[in-house]
């Protein structure tokens, strides 16, 4: 709902509500030869609802107010069949205490409210200045041990073992056009931190067991950043320069040493990459011809490495570094594109243009991972790469109307 109280305020106000139903699923072998064990991962099912207020109000033509409230509920549901664990050993099947059964209805039950608040304040007729400040809870999460999506990534919601996920996030941004120009600038940083974050542990496997539980560890997670932004709208030559230099940090410290990883210090998240660069430019050259090339480099991802290889009772085993202690190579690719507008007619049933494109111009082959063989009582590593050459491609594409019509 919307309620404009009158020329300089706005309020907002409603609710919502949300049943969420997952299915699991099951993990079977694939034949009789398999030595996979069937386990039947369940279901799940929860409710969350939420109400919610904001006002919006411009205290003088240069400053406008924003504030909001969203209080949140949630309750994960029956019939469920929880475990609990003796509280001085780590979650696993040889330290379950108790089993506890529930029916339809509420098994664990979480809440909390959620605070938003903004300032615009206009230093000019083309520029101004925002501050923000964001709380939000999540009850719904993926579960997932790799960088990219693989089949074993599960969706899982809040329950009975696992607490919600929050933040707070704090932003402030400087913005400044100079329309002559058709150019616009920005400026943003921002600082965030999340608590009771989901991790999974040192060799975590969710397919494994239905309980979770015994897979993951929580604990908190700092970010914080600069982003930059120059971009020119106007002319024959136009496109954008964005810079964003952030960090992700994530600290996993429990009262034992079963409850943390690195040793309680924190180390990189999967997804920090300190340094990103994306440049974009395109060149109409006239009404038929235009070229359009981008650039893209960032930071490698970190990784965790084996760092030694032994062996006890004449088994081989694996040591691993520290969670994320090394990274990836830098990405870097360059993209390069011909653009050919068909005939300018101002009256024909439809409009063609042929577009030659080159993908990784400079043939890159960017480490998509890195994987590790033992060969010959050594462990070797091996970068793997995809699409790492020159893809060139040639397209013809049509539509309906005119060129004047675009």
């Amino acid at each position: 709902m919307r309620w404009i109280a009158g020329p300089k305020q706005t309020l907002r106000f409603g609710m919502n509500l949300i049943n969420y139903r997952l299915d699991r699923g099951d993990i079977l072998p694939a034949g009789a030869e398999s030595s996979r064990v069937p386990v039947q991962l369940g279901t799940e099912s929860g409710i969350e609802s939420a109400i919610y207020i904001a006002d919006e109000y411009k205290l003088y033509p240069w400053l406008t107010l924003y504030g909001g409230l969203r209080y949140s509920l949630y309750s994960y549901m029956g019939p469920a069949t929880v475990y609990e664990y003796y509280p001085d050993a780590p979650k696993m099947p040889a330290s379950i205490s108790d089993t506890l059964t529930f029916g339809r209805g509420p098994v664990k039950t979480y809440s909390g409210p959620e605070l938003r608040a903004a300032l615009n304040f206009r230093t000019g007729g083309n520029s101004s200045f925002k501050l923000s400040y964001n709380r939000v809870r999540q009850y719904l999460f993926m579960l997932s041990n790799t960088i990219a999506i693989a089949p074993a990534d599960q969706w899982k919601l809040t329950d009975y073992h696992i607490r919600p996920p929050y933040l707070d996030q704090y932003s402030a941004g400087y913005y400044k056009d100079f329309p002559r120009r058709g150019i616009s600038t920005s400026i943003e940083v921002y600082y965030k931190r999340t608590y009771d974050i989901v991790e999974y542990k040192d060799g975590a496997n969710f397919i494994s067991s239905p309980q979770i539980e015994t897979e993951i560890l929580q604990g908190d997670q700092r970010a914080y950043g600069i982003e930059l932004l120059l971009k020119k709208n106007q002319g024959k030559l136009n496109g954008w320069i964005a810079y964003t230099y952030s960090r992700v940090e994530v600290r996993i410290d429990g009262d034992y040493p079963w409850e943390q990883i690195n040793f309680g210090e924190p180390y990189p998240a999967n997804y920090d990459k300190p340094h990103a660069l994306n440049i974009v430019a395109n060149l109409r050259l006239n009404r038929r011809f235009s070229l359009s090339s981008n650039l893209v480099y960032s930071t490698g991802r970190p990784v965790t490495y084996p760092i030694s290889l032994y062996y006890y009772d004449n088994k081989e085993i694996v040591d691993y570094s520290l969670r994320n202690k090394y990274r990836l190579p830098d990405y870097f690719r360059m993209d390069f594109s011909i653009n050919i507008e068909g005939n300018l007619k101002a009256k024909k049933l439809a409009h063609s243009y042929w577009m030659f494109s080159i993908y990784n111009v400079t043939g890159r082959k960017n480490a998509y991972s890195v994987y590790f063989l033992s060969e010959e009582g050594s462990i070797n590593g091996y970068k793997l790469s995809i699409f790492g050459t020159q893809i060139f491609t040639i397209s013809w594409n049509f539509r309906f109307g005119n060129y004047a019509s675009e």
